[in-house]
């Protein structure tokens, strides 16, 4: 018999964000407020670099392909260390762990690379402000310096009487410039399913 998950007491956002949840739109309070598994698909454009280092990084790390219109699933499951978001490009995966770390950042890893965020709320939208990066393994912490970590800016907000979500994520590394960016809307199934509507 399976065990029962311990109840989750409160809403990773909305801890980091703090005071200034109030002044987040509807759309993006009620998205990240779930303490359940949420499942929301959309659709995006996808960008890489043009330098050769960008594009051989990209293949190597098997990051999304680029493309107009490419269909999107998220899942997003709740855990009682924080939510591991599973988003799906068309056919390849990027997954990430999202948690609360020093200072009340969220902490996304992928793999060995952990960053850390400052959330913020700047008219009416969530920003992600990267303060900084570090390699993990196991024990051992290695923190990046400026001149060889990624970049990471992500954005998300929600268009006046809209009930998607607008997300902009760009991904920059030294010496390679863009790596990975991607733009578009997302809807939870449960919306979708109320609304009868899907694309942006």
């Amino acid at each position: 018999m399976q065990t029962p998950r311990p109840p989750i007491a409160s809403a990773l956002y909305q801890r980091l964000v703090g005071a200034a949840w109030s002044e987040l739109g509807e759309p993006l309070q009620r998205f990240h407020l779930c303490l359940d598994t949420v499942n929301a698909v959309g659709v995006f454009t996808v960008r890489h670099g043009t330098r050769l280092l960008a594009r051989l990084l990209a293949a190597v790390l098997r990051l999304p392909m680029a493309g107009e219109d490419v269909t999107v699933r998220l899942v997003i499951t709740p855990h009682l260390q924080g939510e591991r978001w599973q988003r799906v490009f068309a056919e390849r995966a990027l997954i990430s762990e999202q948690y609360e770390g020093p200072q009340d950042g969220l902490v996304e890893r992928f793999g060995l690379l952990g960053v850390r965020f400052r959330l913020a709320v700047v008219d009416h939208a969530l920003c992600f402000r990267q303060e900084e990066a570090a390699l993990s393994v196991g024990p051992l912490r290695v923190l990046l310096p400026r001149w060889l970590a990624p970049r990471i800016t992500a954005r998300e907000w929600a268009l006046p009487g809209q009930t998607r979500l607008q997300v902009a994520v760009s991904v920059r590394l030294p010496l390679a410039g863009l790596l990975l960016a991607y733009e578009g809307c997302i809807e939870t199934e449960e919306v979708q399913a109320c609304l009868g509507h899907y694309g942006c």
